[in-house]
């Protein structure tokens, strides 16, 4: 891991940079434009078990040196066989065509509480989206107990609406807690992201972070 430099300002630079420099390449790529989070780590699927008042319950893992996640339920969401560029995890729902979740952790240690950063994050998001991108539902769990605090963790959203001839959209979750930062994307066409955000939401809700001895 790179070292935690000393001004705020510069680590917000380096933030937004090291989001548009992996992301507006490989965006490019394709014929909507889509903002690339790079993942410090590569998650791995594994199924766990644990017990509970001497049941056994199937966990599933997802587990990578940096971070590893326990869900008892993937709910609408499965594998996806073709993995998004950049990102640790891809999933695409069960039902609803064209919709991915993915989710990355950032490589710095940035904190979403800071709000130069989040500002450096939503205008990062948005140049690589390109000029039809909007940024909106801008909110943040230290304002709204209507917003998920993922992980337990302060936890930041964006919804950014892609005005092409078939409406794009993008669902941003930024959650951060003790030094760890991690973005859950959901996109796909405007309205089937609208349409999965329960779904989405439900997904994050399951998740907790598993401390390995």
């Amino acid at each position: 891991m790179r070292p935690l430099l000393k001004s705020t300002r510069s680590r917000c630079r380096v933030a937004a940079a090291c989001l548009l420099g992996a992301g507006l390449a490989a965006s490019t790529a394709w014929a909507t434009p889509r903002s690339q989070i790079p993942s410090e780590v590569v998650f791995r699927f594994e199924v766990g078990h644990r017990y509970f008042d001497g049941v056994e319950l199937t966990t599933v893992l997802l587990d990578s040196p940096r971070l590893t996640l326990a869900t008892d339920t993937l709910g609408a969401w499965i594998r996806a066989s073709e993995p998004e560029a950049a990102a640790g995890l891809t999933l695409r729902h069960r039902t609803i065509a064209g919709l991915t979740l993915s989710l990355s952790v950032l490589p710095h240690a940035d904190d979403v509480a800071s709000e130069e950063y989040w500002q450096a994050y939503v205008a990062g998001v948005q140049t690589q989206l390109g000029t039809t991108a909007t940024a909106g539902d801008l909110a943040d769990s230290a304002d709204s107990r209507n917003v998920l605090r993922v992980l337990g963790g302060r936890t930041r959203e964006a919804l950014f609406t892609i005005a092409v001839s078939a409406p794009r959209a993008e669902y941003h979750i930024h959650a951060s807690k003790a030094g760890t930062n991690v973005v859950f994307v959901l996109r796909g066409p405007a309205t089937a992201v609208a349409e999965a955000r329960d779904d989405f939401r439900f997904f994050l809700s399951r998740l907790e972070r598993v401390t390995k001895p």
